[in-house]
């Protein structure tokens, strides 16, 4: 198996892909015949010329978009819900999650929902992620733990936050992150 990795295809910089394209062609060319892959997930969208034996779809397999500032081709493969189990206001400095790691800026309504970093949600999640609810943006405050996270809710309606009610971990409703 001879393979490369398009450096410039999510950007779809043609010249750039065109380029390497003969490189690796050039590198194959004498050597014995074996398969070839050069197409990682957005090589894919520049046509069978890059295909060649076979594809990697790499994150696209995911969803997630391949293409730099265009819209997402992808659809959302799988969709993750957790349950809210509790929604407080907090006041303006509060910490929230372990060591105290994220601290209110201003007052805001937390929730706590049944997901943690040991059903796989990733730690590097916190403070950064963000999740849906009901179509709202929420985003993920503070350190993720074994088996809660916490985000912001303050911009959800209230009839969405009832404990048991489903928080969007990964769906068609999250951004990219």
């Amino acid at each position: 198996l001879y393979m490369s990795h398009l450096s410039a295809a999510d950007d779809l910089d043609f010249d750039r892909c065109e380029f390497q394209r003969g490189a690796f062609l050039s590198a194959v060319s004498g050597l014995p015949i074996a398969k070839m892959s050069l197409a990682n997930s957005a090589g894919t969208y520049l046509g069978a010329d890059y295909a060649f034996d076979m594809v990697r779809p790499g994150k696209a397999t995911f969803g997630i978009n391949p293409l730099t500032g265009r819209p997402n081709p992808m659809l959302q493969p799988a969709r993750v819900v957790a349950p809210i189990i509790q929604v407080k206001t907090m006041k303006r400095g509060a910490p929230v999650g372990y060591s105290s790691t994220y601290r209110l800026t201003e007052q805001a309504k937390i929730a706590t929902v049944a997901i943690g970093y040991a059903n796989g949600y990733s730690r590097a999640g916190s403070s950064r992620a963000a999740v849906s609810v009901a179509g709202f943006a929420a985003q993920v405050v503070g350190r993720v733990s074994m088996d809660l996270l916490t985000v912001d809710v303050s911009g959800v309606p209230d009839w969405a936050l009832v404990p048991g009610s489903p928080a969007e971990i990964l769906g068609p409703h999250v951004r990219d992150h």
